[in-house]
């Protein structure tokens, strides 16, 4: 069975091995902490806390298959390796000095040992055909640790996307209601049209829009009209007094409708079409004073879904699309299912982004809160889960860690980063 380096890294930073050893040279060694890795610009795990017949040492540690690996990877000679403080190998074959000619100590793992975590680690990976390849053995770890780490890897997922909103709020010279707008497009497009949607919050500025706000038709007719939707005839007062408030707009912003042709109906649910969500939208524009205040003020999902309660033009009663008039009247407003979307990949990590710049905390627990307010997403990665696991996440923190851990992990099979591996291999171990 191959070893690979990155299998030994696995097996030193999880301390699957355990804790207190005896070096090359005979002297005891006890690992405090195994140290940091991912360092791309040096030794593979930095920080490190060790022990050498009692003297605390702090610094990092280099991994190698063979310690004479040392020297075919020229470390004698790269003053970046002077602070390494132990060397571990899966052979010693040499000893080895680093640029000042200091030797150091060698940390020789059992091959036996490492050989058995190797057959522990592949039998977890059984279920090849499963998007959750460990399912056999996850089901077996106690559902406490699942969620707790699934709420960790929740969280994760919260700080990737309120990165892409404090980058926003760089490029959008630091105007909150700009970045808001922003976001909220984009989330109202859903999956088909957030594109097009991203299309006509760039060819639209937000202090366009916020100086028509005042007024319900000039929004609609900016939004709908800068969607290149108004550009047809249609015989109904409502698309003419638009058209006739659009083209008045138009010239006194300065501004260039993007191509209807960007726009996706099909397949997109009636309650979805882009027509009806732009006017939805803009009757939230419309209805608060600040569109950051308003937003950061939610507490729980039902403020959300009162905060986008909003009233849209009558005639959106009975149409889905401008040229399109429905049989039924039906609700205008957003869903609650679709309000929690928004919320779940929106409204949360923008109070994340918000409490990192502006150094308030309590919106960073306000954002965790709402997500552990909301259920958990159904998709088809959460199905899987759900099925062969016999076990659901509790909230949407917890089914953003899952949707987390699929794709930076468990989409690409790997496994040795996984927060689960080493419970698996574990409790595999003390069970056989």
């Amino acid at each position: 069975m191959i070893i690979s380096e990155e299998f030994v890294h696995f097996i030193w930073e999880k301390q699957l091995a355990g804790r207190f050893f005896t070096l090359k040279s005979g002297e005891k060694c006890e690992i405090q902490h195994p140290g940091r890795g991912e360092n791309r610009d040096g030794p593979d795990f930095e920080d490190a806390r060790i022990i050498i017949d009692g003297i605390l040492l702090a610094g990092q540690v280099e991994i190698h298959l063979k310690s004479s690996d040392w020297y075919r990877h020229q470390h004698h000679k790269d003053e970046a390796y002077e602070k390494v403080i132990l060397h571990v190998v899966l052979n010693y074959d040499k000893a080895v000095f680093d640029i000042n000619k200091r030797e150091i100590p060698v940390l020789e793992l059992c091959e036996d040992q490492v050989l058995k975590w190797k057959e522990t680690y592949e039998a977890v990976r059984l279920k090849l055909d499963s998007p959750f390849i460990c399912a056999e053995y996850l089901k077996k770890l106690p559902k406490e640790f699942i969620h707790k780490t699934l709420c960790v890897k929740g969280e994760e997922r919260l700080a990737k996307k309120a990165e892409y909103i404090k980058t926003l709020h760089q490029k959008l010279n630091q105007n909150w209601d700009a970045v808001l707008y922003q976001v909220l497009m984009r989330a109202f497009g859903l999956n088909k049209n957030i594109e097009a949607m991203e299309m006509l919050a760039d060819s639209l500025p937000w202090n366009i829009l916020a100086r028509e706000k005042e007024n319900l038709l000039p929004l609609e007719a900016l939004l709908l009209g800068q969607a290149g939707m108004l550009n047809k005839p249609l015989n109904h007062d409502y698309f003419k007094k638009l058209q006739q408030e659009y083209s008045y707009l138009k010239h006194k912003h300065k501004i260039q409708s993007v191509s209807k042709n960007v726009w996706k109906y099909s397949p997109v649910r009636p309650p979805a079409m882009p027509d009806l969500r732009l006017a939805q939208i803009a009757a939230f524009f419309h209805s608060v004073q600040s569109i950051t205040g308003a937003v950061l003020s939610l507490e729980t999902k039902e403020d959300a879904y009162d905060l986008f309660n909003t009233k849209v033009s009558v005639f959106w009663t009975d149409h889905y699309t401008l040229n399109g008039k429905e049989k039924i009247h039906k609700n205008t407003k957003p869903g609650k299912s679709f309000l929690d979307l928004i919320t779940i990949n929106t409204i949360a990590p923008f109070m994340l982004a918000w409490a990192d710049i502006t150094f308030q905390d309590r919106y960073k627990y306000q954002a965790l809160s709402l997500l552990q307010n909301i259920g958990s997403e159904k998709n088809k990665i959460i199905a899987t889960f759900v099925e062969e696991l016999k076990d659901k996440p509790a909230s949407a923190l917890e089914s953003q860690g899952l949707i987390e851990l699929f794709y930076s992990l468990c989409s690409s099979k790997n496994c040795l980063k996984c927060p689960f591996m080493k419970e698996l291999m574990q409790t595999r171990n003390q069970n056989e």
